[in-house]
């Protein structure tokens, strides 16, 4: 499969390629060659332009060598290039294809996208597994797979017993009757728990399905039988969410990311949706260092996260767009394969990059009321509007067409700040901080990371850490100041303190290590580091940790102290 074009989305993601096909033009078997392809198009090329006439508006028959095409076609757009001509192509009626060719995750949000109603089966050969869609949300799943069945899922929670389960299977044998109507009548579940159960199985069907990696699929585009099950309006964003989550194959992971040169930021469409998912710690590390301007590689190299943890975390945040990202570099756009003419680059309107430029000579001496506009008392509503106000006006995604990589990053890092000074002032405790002091307007790289590092050890000294809910600002503002400036010891030093006040004891470990690593000669990193391994229950590594710092201070107390206790 071709790489996956993240920048010419429309409603579905679009897939580079180079086969060669065979379309079918009045009984006669033309040569062409495929150029891109999606769900529901494809565009090609063919050299015979004698055709031109008698392909507005025919259906046509079309195979090709490394996609599985089994679909009746239209032509809904024609060009004519040097190498001959150039077609979009839409598949009509009932869409098939094989998972080998598609990501499925770009299949569930171009269905969101367009709106569409009917059902997505999915067949690998073992089970049939089916996805219910409405106006393009999901309102339904269902699979013949054994696991997959309400009673299979209820035994497996403990909510029935296996005895229950067997008399359940039995019922339904001699009644005909549906899984859920069984239980109910059989006494094991009650009337108003059944719609509960029915969604969770619902839910753990979706997510399984995100899983697959081979098999085939069909999209019938009928109305979805509503008299024949119970339709539900699934939160489609927390199951693909957990399901990107759940999964194991590192490739897919990757396959389902965009390109690590991709500079991360917080998308501005829906807000709540962070709140929807309801993201956990592992969450919130990698979220706490997203700014609008570090790559996804970028990002990978700072994580605390093992990587294949990281890539999960980025996958899941972005193909719920709860971020999005801009690729540094942009290949050129493959063929459209939609009926439209082809659009002029919009050119820069002055004013717009006058903007953007005299925003970003100040935008971090506004400080956070001011880039926002709004007063120091203002309420968590007027921040709200104020933030979606700005956010719209400066979110990259509208200015995707600038051909300016520098003014590209000053509106990402002008974005960002914005982003950040919402997250900021929405949190009444970090307000209070923040009302405190105003935003500097520092540039160094050297001189902000010292200052992030001196704000932290003043949490520190003021016992910060017995307050639980700041745990991820102080994190951020260690982390802030070794990622500024990774070549000062005591930065990484504090970090691993950070973290380990946080109940991260490995993590901090890792941390702690750089410090050493950049200052071998310190007593007291490495004493701390040996009661960092009694807690994890390391006494011999511990020992001779605490050993190696009294060989280097023979006077530290720490260490000595360690050492008789252990």
């Amino acid at each position: 499969m071709g790489a996956l074009d993240f920048y010419n989305q429309r409603y579905f993601s679009r897939y580079n390629l180079n086969s060669d096909c065979e379309i079918v033009i009045l009984d006669k078997a033309l040569r062409a060659v495929v150029t891109d392809f999606s769900f529901d198009g494809l565009g090609c090329i063919i050299k015979d332009i004698s055709v031109l006439e008698h392909l507005n508006s025919k259906l046509l028959k079309i195979k090709a060598d490394d996609i599985d095409v089994d679909n009746l076609v239209k032509v809904v757009r024609v060009d004519k290039t040097t190498s001959g001509l150039k077609l979009g192509i839409k598949k009509i009626g009932h869409i098939k294809g094989n998972l080998n060719n598609y990501r499925l995750l770009d299949i569930l949000a171009g269905i969101k996208r367009t709106g569409k109603t009917g059902i997505l089966q999915m067949n690998t050969g073992l089970s049939t597994k089916k996805i219910y869609f409405k106006k393009g949300a999901i309102v339904f799943s269902s699979s013949d797979e054994e696991d997959d069945r309400i009673a299979k899922m209820l035994l497996n929670q403990g909510k029935i017993n296996p005895y229950q389960y067997k008399k359940t299977l039995d019922f339904i044998e001699k009644t005909s009757r549906p899984q859920g109507a069984a239980l109910v009548e059989l006494g094991y579940v009650q009337p108003r728990d059944l719609l509960g159960a029915v969604r969770y199985q619902a839910e753990k069907i979706v997510v399984n399905i995100l899983g697959l990696e081979q098999g085939s699929f069909i999209f019938n585009n009928d109305p979805i039988p509503t008299e024949e099950l119970i339709t539900l309006k699934l939160d489609d964003s927390n199951l693909i969410y957990q399901g990107i989550k759940s999964m194991d194959n590192i490739e897919k992971i990757r396959n389902n990311c965009p390109p690590l040169d991709s500079a991360m930021f917080f998308s501005s469409n829906n807000p709540d949706r962070l709140r929807e998912i309801r993201p956990d710690k592992n969450d919130e590390r990698i979220l706490s260092i997203i700014d609008g301007d570090r790559t996804i590689g970028d990002i990978i190299s700072v994580s605390t996260l093992d990587e294949t943890e990281t890539l999960k975390i980025i996958c899941s945040l972005y193909n719920t767009r709860i971020i999005d990202v801009v690729t540094r570099n942009r290949p050129e756009a493959p063929a459209d394969t939609e009926e439209a003419t082809v659009q002029p680059k919009p050119e820069l309107d002055p004013a717009v990059v006058d903007k953007i430029e005299g925003t970003y000579q100040q935008y971090k001496s506004l400080g956070y009321y001011g880039i926002l506009n709004i007063s120091r008392d203002a309420s968590l509503n007027e921040i709200k509007c104020a933030y979606h106000k700005m956010a719209k006006e400066f979110h990259p995604d509208r200015y995707l067409h600038f051909q300016s990589d520098p003014l590209k990053k000053k509106l990402n890092a002008i974005f960002a700040y914005i982003t950040e000074a919402y997250k900021t002032l929405s949190n009444p405790t970090i307000r209070k901080q923040q009302q405190a002091e105003p935003s500097p307007n520092i540039h160094d790289a050297k001189k902000t990371a010292r200052m992030e590092f001196n704000k932290g050890k003043e949490f520190l000294d003021a016992d910060f850490f017995f307050n639980k809910e700041n745990y991820g600002l102080a994190l951020r503002v260690f982390g802030k100041a070794v990622v500024l400036d990774g070549s000062v010891p005591e930065y990484h030093f504090y970090y691993g303190i950070a973290i380990l006040k946080s109940g991260r004891t490995k993590e901090a470990e890792v941390s702690m290590k750089k410090a050493l690593k950049l200052d071998p000669g310190n007593a007291d990193y490495m004493a701390e580091l040996g009661y960092l391994y009694l807690e994890l229950g390391f006494k011999a590594r511990a020992k001779s940790t605490f050993q190696r710092a009294l060989e280097i201070n023979p006077q530290n107390i720490k260490a000595a102290e360690g050492l008789k206790n252990n």
